[in-house]
């Protein structure tokens, strides 16, 4: 999958890298999207805490499977959709 960053999919990933069969259904089989947020949440919860000082952020964006770069937040989190929602 080195160099096919465009191509990455729920499928791709399942087959190249949890070893899934390539005719499996990622609507049956939702392991790559549980295994996508947990990356995410774990990744946010880094840069929230122990990576608050790092000089770029490395994000997972909702509903994608690639990585972006983005700078340093001024100590908002920069994960909107992991947000503690407010109640009113």
């Amino acid at each position: 999958m080195h160099g096919q960053i465009q191509d990455l999919s729920e499928h791709r990933i399942g087959s190249a890298v949890f070893g899934k069969p390539q005719d499996y259904s990622v609507v049956e089989d939702s392991s790559v999207r549980v295994h996508v947020r947990q990356l995410r949440l774990q990744v946010h919860e880094y840069f929230d805490g122990e990576g608050r000082e790092e000089t770029a952020i490395v994000e997972i964006p909702k509903g994608a499977y690639t990585r972006s770069f983005a700078p340093p937040s001024n100590g908002l989190s920069r994960f909107p959709y992991l947000r503690p929602r407010v109640r009113t």
